[in-house]
């Protein structure tokens, strides 16, 4: 298995579309926003619904929040700073348009208003997997207690120690190489979702040269 850097893995990862699970797709925008494997009707709302809608604290961790928003343009370098000045961290830009944000609980959303968001999508834990993984857990590759060996790439913008001591709980943590907010961790399959699910975390992938065994069930 070829390594490619997580970073422009998690890019990639925005490029394929399908239909997942029994909710609609939402057609436009998962072919204009590059998100992988795709963006659900149930994952969307306007800008002034955002604005009004309040924040489960099960999406909370270390004071803030993600949402990946959509623009109607890119955004200048002074729209950058005054969202940086507010406490709003740009983790990552994604075509087109569009930026996933992490977003201070204090943070009034109505001053984004002037920027002109569009659309707001709530990031799934799906949206968090690598396609080898996702492929794997939907024809069952792994048995549930089996051993897998995976990278789990956090939000800068958050407290390292903090979100590493909740992904601990789940198996043994090293830093991964010199990959920035890059953890491997070895877990057990059954995990993987939890894992996922977790605020914290931005992106999933299995550990280069990881194999699945031929008696895995699935594969025998």
């Amino acid at each position: 298995m070829k390594f490619i850097l997580l970073p422009l893995l998690f890019f990639i990862s925005f490029c394929f579309e399908t239909v997942y699970g029994q909710n609609q797709s939402n057609a436009i925008l998962s072919k204009e926003i590059r998100l992988k494997p795709y963006i659900l009707d149930n994952q969307v709302i306007s800008f002034q619904s955002f604005v009004q809608s309040k924040i489960s604290e099960s999406e909370i961790f270390d004071g803030r929040y993600f949402r990946l928003i959509r623009f109607d343009q890119i955004l200048t370098k002074i729209q950058k700073n005054e969202l940086l000045s507010a406490g709003v961290q740009i983790e990552y830009y994604i075509p087109y348009k569009s930026y996933l944000l992490s977003i201070p609980k204090i943070f009034d959303k109505a001053r984004m208003a002037a920027m002109n968001p569009v659309n707001v999508i709530r990031i799934s834990m799906e949206n968090k997997l690598s396609g080898p993984i996702l492929d794997d857990l939907k024809n069952n590759e792994w048995q549930e207690y089996q051993q897998v060996e995976l990278l789990v790439q956090i939000y800068t913008s958050v407290n390292a120690s903090l979100a590493i001591s909740e992904i601990e709980k789940f198996g043994a943590v090293s830093p991964f190489g010199t990959l920035k907010s890059t953890y491997s961790i070895r877990t057990k399959a059954k995990n993987i979702r939890t894992i996922a699910s977790l605020s914290q975390g931005k992106y999933m992938e299995l550990t280069p040269g990881t194999t699945v065994p031929d008696d895995t069930k699935g594969r025998s």
